[in-house]
């Protein structure tokens, strides 16, 4: 059972912000596979028919809503865009998205398809419950490639340990790889947009994600601050 919390200092900021979230267990996570492959290409030629070019993305609600979450925590959206935002721009503009494992490339096609932030991190290296924060001045963590990832005036989830997840880039700490066999997957709308995307991007999640990893589902819902 994942349980949610809200620290107090940041539960005006982020009123109206939900988190769909899915335990899947028994994933097999392989580098890449046939199924996988087609579904991100499939994904791409939709979001390329959707968004011809990078200036659409701006009208979508998901995109908007993003982008004054941003503006109001203090983070300038032009510099820093989700990941939904980010993937989508990439297609758009004739570039493919990076490829890292199945898990990933399910993840990152939910986003595309719906352009909203999702994170799949191991459930085996998280502890405790998770807690909805905003970075705090000289606040970082580690990303992939042991970067540092500077924490100030963003939204992020933690565990008792740290922070784990975002919605520009996750740590390395609890990463998906090829031994991964739990998988914990968050899906962020902001306020204003419309639930049905979220429960569309749920949908699809789960769909794809038993569908390529053989898994199993073993919680879902809908959290709101």
């Amino acid at each position: 059972m994942v349980e949610f919390q809200t620290s107090s200092d940041t539960k005006e900021k982020l009123s109206g912000l939900k988190v769909g979230h899915i335990l899947f267990t028994g994933v097999n996570v392989e580098k890449s596979n046939s199924a996988v492959d087609a579904l991100v290409q499939e994904a791409s030629a939709e979001v390329s028919r959707k968004f011809p070019n990078p200036e659409s993305i701006l009208e979508d609600p998901v995109v908007k809503g993003f982008r004054t979450l941003f503006s109001k925590l203090g983070t300038d959206p032009t510099k820093e865009r989700p990941s939904g935002e980010a993937l989508i721009r990439r297609v758009s503009s004739g570039k493919g998205i990076y490829r890292i494992n199945t898990v990933v490339d399910v993840n990152n096609v939910v986003s595309m398809l719906t352009a909203c932030p999702c994170g799949s991190y191991d459930a085996d290296r998280l502890q405790g419950n998770i807690t909805l924060v905003i970075g705090k001045q000289g606040e970082s963590y580690t990303g992939f490639g042991n970067k540092e990832i500077n924490a100030e005036n963003k939204l992020f989830t933690r565990d008792e340990l740290s922070i784990f997840g975002g919605l520009t880039a996750d740590s390395q700490r609890t990463s998906i790889t090829t031994n991964t066999k739990k998988v914990l997957t968050l899906i962020y709308l902001p306020p204003e947009a419309p639930e049905e995307t979220l429960q569309k991007a749920v949908k699809i999640a789960k769909e794809k994600m038993v569908d390529i990893t053989g898994c199993k589902i073993d919680g879902s819902g809908i959290y709101s601050v």
